[in-house]
């Protein structure tokens, strides 16, 4: 029962105003002692004083609700003041149903008119209805615990608790188990039950029981995520068996690591996809940080290495899709990994390397001898300029690696002319270099060293 429909105007200048808006008395049982009080502050808003008169408008009962020890009359308030109203429920223990009724208050000037509701209710102890409050619709790791209770709640007629009432809780689908479960249910008619799911990815079902009425609890099993061994690799080259850089981009190989495929549309970088997200741990100093993520996938994860492990020799990472957490990973981490990317085309992969205006270098679209061309890549070095993780490195100023890496070009030495950040990506590397002028013609190797450690070898096309 509303305060009845909303009137904009009288809104706008109601003349009083009442708190609390409603009232209740709450349940009533065969030791409830009459009366039974409450309080409700009436104050004037307007402008002058008033004398508001109020009038009870009961609900059948054996019950009655007085204002100031009757069920009408009048009450001044001089203007911008506060008055305590004692709202009361006298009379006798009616029989079980809910009671529903207002108190009308009404300004001289006819400006405040307030509808204020009151309730209370007498159960009828008789169960008439059950119902999931949590755990319907959980999902968890198969074989694993459920992460959330299965918890039930018994009423009457009147939507009051039943309690002391024998419940039985059921695995019916999945081959789960019940680890643990109330018998009966409590003071306010509720019961739980703690689960471990079965075997079966899918559904899992569970029931209750309790005064002949059951309720239905459907539970969902996923596989627990799985990062392959080894399976941690630079996002560029795929190179495994070997160190990853702090803030570059790795790839995370493995099974049941999402339960789609999602991509970041935006930045900074999320830290979840799909439900999934990646932590980067290092026990030994207490660090923890989140990955951020490029994509999500069941198969494969791209992620960001967190900037905040500069300088550490590893991290401990785990894939988790909402409660379900895969086996910690440990990742070796040096600060000079690089990798450069690469595509495919025409049946030969070929470094992602471009021209000064952006054109991919192809066997269609040469590089020349003296051209300077932008190699893509990642893990190349520390920058020297602090980074956030997630963040697109900035155009203004330039990141920078601290140390230039060297590069080779079909055997022969090209000069690098600028290696760091490329500019509004995220852990992505550029290096711009000079094609040699005595570089042969055709499909050449290039590769990449940073502070002595190789990068993978990827061809490019040469004119």
């Amino acid at each position: 029962m509303g305060a009845g429909k909303v009137n904009a105007r009288a809104a706008l200048d109601p003349g009083a105003v009442a708190e609390p808006v409603s009232v209740t008395f709450g349940a009533l049982t065969t030791t409830t002692t009459f009366p039974i009080s409450r309080e409700v502050r009436l104050t004037n808003v307007g402008a002058a004083n008033d004398t508001f008169r109020f009038e009870v408008v009961q609900p059948d009962s054996n019950a009655r609700v007085t204002v100031n020890g009757a069920t009408a009359g009048t009450i001044f308030v001089n203007a911008g003041q506060t008055t305590r109203l004692a709202v009361a429920l006298t009379g006798s223990l009616p029989r079980a149903a809910s009671y529903e009724g207002v108190i009308r208050v009404q300004g001289s000037s006819g400006v405040a008119n307030l509808r204020i509701p009151f309730q209370y209710a007498v159960g009828s102890r008789r169960a008439t209805g059950i119902f999931a409050i949590a755990g319907d619709g959980s999902v968890g790791t198969a074989g694993r615990p459920l992460p959330d209770l299965l918890i039930l709640k018994l009423v009457d007629d009147v939507g009051l608790p039943v309690p002391n009432i024998d419940v039985q809780f059921r695995v019916t689908q999945g081959g789960g188990r019940i680890e643990e479960a109330d018998a009966r249910t409590d003071r306010y008619g509720i019961a739980a039950a703690d689960v471990d799911l079965g075997p079966d990815i899918g559904d899992q079902t569970y029931t209750a029981t309790a005064a002949g009425l059951t309720v239905t609890f459907l539970a969902g099993a996923r596989p627990q995520p799985a990062i392959k061994d080894g399976g941690v690799v630079n996002g560029a080259s795929f190179a495994g068996g070997r160190t990853v850089a702090p803030g570059s981009i790795v790839s995370i190989f493995g099974s049941d690591l999402a339960e789609g495929t999602r991509e970041a549309i935006r930045l900074p970088l999320p830290l979840a996809l799909y439900h999934t997200t990646v932590s980067f741990d290092h026990p030994d100093t207490g660090l923890s940080v989140p990955g951020r993520l490029f994509f999500v996938s069941p198969g494969q994860i791209n992620a960001q290495v967190p900037w905040e492990f500069a300088g550490l020799t590893f991290a401990v990472m785990k894939v988790r899709i909402n409660d379900s957490t895969s086996a910690v990973y440990r990742l070796e981490l040096g600060d000079y990994a690089p990798g450069i990317f690469e595509f495919e085309t025409g049946g030969q992969r070929f470094g992602v390397v471009t021209h000064a205006d952006g054109r991919l270098v192809t066997p269609g679209s040469p590089a020349l001898a003296g051209e300077t061309v932008i190699v893509y890549a990642t893990g190349v070095g520390p920058v020297d300029q602090a980074q956030s993780s997630g963040q697109a490195a900035a155009a203004q100023p330039l990141a920078r690696t601290r140390q230039t890496p060297a590069a080779t070009l079909g055997g022969q030495s090209a000069q690098v002319q600028f290696s760091g950040l490329a500019p509004f990506f995220v852990g992505l590397n550029q290096i711009n270099l000079t094609i040699p002028a005595g570089a042969r013609a055709g499909v050449q190797p290039l590769a990449l060293t940073s502070n002595g450690i190789p990068s993978n070898t990827v061809n490019v096309a040469i004119q």
